[in-house]
């Protein structure tokens, strides 16, 4: 039994090596092994390329004829009276072992290059071929996962930069810089590189739709690594219309950049608390975008000229800018219940910095501007105030001209100062100088918000917190302001000195008889001599508008000193009307100052070039004297405060 089963079973082995013995003559030539090539590619022989596998290479167990195919041993092209490799080395093909990778890099603009490089004769060399990224020498290729690789995280960037510095110079100088970049260079494996965008092999233009980084599929892309965000920004007003083709409508990238994108704190971001209101303004303050989607033209004009887009223009960081109220990746329009901006979450939204002042934003108006103010007082206000400059500074003007041109054509002398008791005590000269400062420091650092491009905003940019330094300028000044006021109120009640000081300068009806006649002097119609008191109506009218805008600056100032209180007892456009007085006011004075103070102080012929009241008490040194008038020149009195 067991024999019989012995020789069945040598049977079928004889049969089987028959059956296969006709496969035999059908296998090609043995090929070539790598210790063969070896032989002469060690770089013994001269002219004959160098080719080994290095020990580190991802191919260092592979033979070369698994690349190089058609290789014959020594033997067996000897016998053919061949080489051993052919007239020419058959390239190696690296889509024989990496279909799917070849398939998506020829399908890819990459690829579209290679194929016009090979297809069409003359077209330019490309750059991205599999030897191109992977390794500049293929027999040393490293694996994927060498950290030493090409390909590997941490060098994609510089590997990809290659080509891109010249076909794309934008890249070079801005994803080193970018958070990705730095975070990639400090080792972090998981920061974003370039093929984490734009693909490996698959790497097509942005502008085709099967791109990652097309303009619609961007948050998906970016969504790899910021779910949350994409989660939010998904459901924004932005993404219903960038999903239906609106390239108008932001994504990602246009807000975050593309290749420098930054982080939101480095001042260089373009969603930087600082930057962030420029970012959307490339957008809402476009006449194109904003017709095409009916959208309101000055919304980011009205904003910069805000309180709050004032601040952020000179570096406040606290102020609020267009995210702070429309969220950044969940922007919903004004009409969606979920909208930070929706009436009925104006008062939660705006009282996370106006805290007890909620109720007051519910129902106002938040974007206003000079065309269309939150309150119909508002645009009387600035009404009233155009023309009262005009009108003030036009007077102020014609009656110094008059003034100057009869003094510079009579030759009017110095008035007489025998006798003259000092015009400012040391404390009177100590009050002056600090309502001097405080009064030049008050209309800089006013300015600088005002106006945060113009040279008065300058000094307070040498400082990294601008903004903190020009509030604080601004508010201590004012408290010297207001303290000093009151200082004054008591001096002039309390002291001798003060009391007699003010009564010289209340008004009486002399003083409208005094102007007229140096109105009539100036004409040459009236001969009679001039009288002119210690303080004349020249002083006088100085001395209360300062009163008068002394008042109307502290008030309106505290208005918006303590903005939420005034907020949460007066209505929004209450504040902004004491805004825009505290502005024109502060306009006004300063121009008055320049014109009226400054020429009876500087350029009056009878105390140029400078009345140095200010500083000793007189108008002139003791030693100036003159004692008698020429013939002509009409007479003063002995004690006039303009010498």
């Amino acid at each position: 039994m067991k024999r019989k089963k012995s020789k069945g079973k040598s049977n079928r082995r004889l049969a089987l090596y028959f059956c296969l013995l006709p496969s035999y003559f059908l296998l090609p030539s043995p090929l070539a092994s790598a210790k063969e090539c070896a032989d002469c590619h060690s770089g013994q022989e001269k002219g004959v390329a160098v080719a080994k596998l290095s020990d580190k290479s991802a191919h260092a167990k592979l033979e070369c004829n698994e690349c190089h195919t058609g290789l014959k041993t020594s033997e067996d092209a000897a016998r053919e009276g061949k080489k051993v490799h052919g007239e020419k080395v058959r390239p190696a093909q690296c889509k024989s072992c990496h279909a799917d990778e070849a398939k998506a890099l020829g399908d890819s603009s990459h690829g579209e290059k290679l194929k016009q490089y090979y297809e069409q004769k003359g077209a330019a060399k490309p750059a991205a071929s599999c030897q191109a990224c992977h390794s500049g020498d293929i027999h040393a290729l490293p694996a994927v996962k060498d950290p030493q690789a090409p390909t590997a995280r941490t060098s994609m960037a510089a590997t990809c930069l290659v080509c891109h510095t010249k076909a794309q110079p934008i890249a070079i100088s801005d994803y080193p810089d970018s958070v990705h970049g730095r975070a990639n260079a400090s080792g972090n494996t998981k920061a974003a590189v370039c093929t984490d965008c734009h693909g490996s092999h698959a790497i097509n233009h942005s502008r085709l739709p099967n791109s990652s980084a097309f303009h619609t599929t961007v948050p998906q892309t970016c969504g790899k690594c910021h779910a949350d965000e994409t989660k939010q920004y998904t459901d924004s007003i932005h993404w219903s219309l960038a999903h239906k083709g609106f390239r108008e409508s932001p994504v990602c990238t246009d807000c975050h950049g593309e290749h420098a994108i930054r982080s939101r704190l480095d001042p260089l971001s373009s969603t930087f608390a600082a930057n962030v209101t420029k970012t959307c303004s490339a957008c809402h303050a476009s006449e194109k975008i904003t017709a095409k989607f009916s959208l309101k033209l000055d919304r980011t004009a009205s904003f910069k000229e805000s309180f709050h887009g004032l601040s952020g223009e000179l570096g406040d960081m606290r102020a609020a800018n267009c995210a702070s109220c429309h969220g950044n990746h969940d922007i919903l329009p004004a009409s969606d219940p979920r909208s930070m901006v929706n009436p009925n979450n104006l008062g939660r939204t705006c009282g996370r910095c106006h805290p007890g002042a909620e109720k007051r934003f519910i129902n106002e108006r938040v974007h206003i501007s000079p065309q269309a103010p939150s309150h119909w007082s508002v645009s009387l206000v600035r009404a009233i105030y155009a023309w009262l400059i005009i009108l003030t500074l036009g007077s102020m003007l014609a009656h110094n001209l008059l003034d100057l041109k009869y003094k510079s054509m009579t030759g009017m002398p110095y008035h007489r100062l025998r006798g003259l008791t000092p015009r400012f005590t040391v404390n009177e000269r100590v009050q002056h100088a600090l309502l001097a400062l405080s009064f030049i420091l008050l209309a800089v650092s006013g300015f600088a918000l005002r106006f945060p491009e113009s040279p008065m905003a300058w000094p307070f940019q040498f400082f990294t917190a601008a903004a903190d330094v020009r509030r604080w300028v601004h508010r201590a000044c004012a408290a010297i302001f207001v303290l000093l006021a009151a200082y004054h109120m008591l001096y002039l009640l309390l002291s001798e000195r003060g009391r007699a000081q003010f009564k010289a300068l209340l008004p009486c009806p002399q003083d409208m008889k005094d102007a007229k006649g140096v109105l009539l002097k100036c004409l040459g119609r009236y001969k009679a001599a001039l009288h002119l008191p210690n303080y004349a109506y020249t002083e006088k009218m100085e001395y209360w508008a300062l009163v008068w805008g002394g008042t109307v600056m502290t008030a309106t100032g505290l208005v918006l000193f303590f903005v939420n209180l005034s907020l949460s007892a007066l209505p929004l456009w209450a504040v902004d009307l004491a805004r825009t007085i505290h502005f024109w006011e502060a306009v006004l004075a300063v121009l008055s100052i320049l014109v009226w103070h400054g020429y009876w102080v500087v350029f009056d012929p009878e105390i140029y070039p400078l009345n140095l009241t200010w500083l000793i008490g007189n108008p002139r040194p003791p030693a100036v004297k003159v004692d008698a008038a020429p013939t002509g020149a009409p007479a003063v009195a002995p004690n006039d405060p303009r010498a």
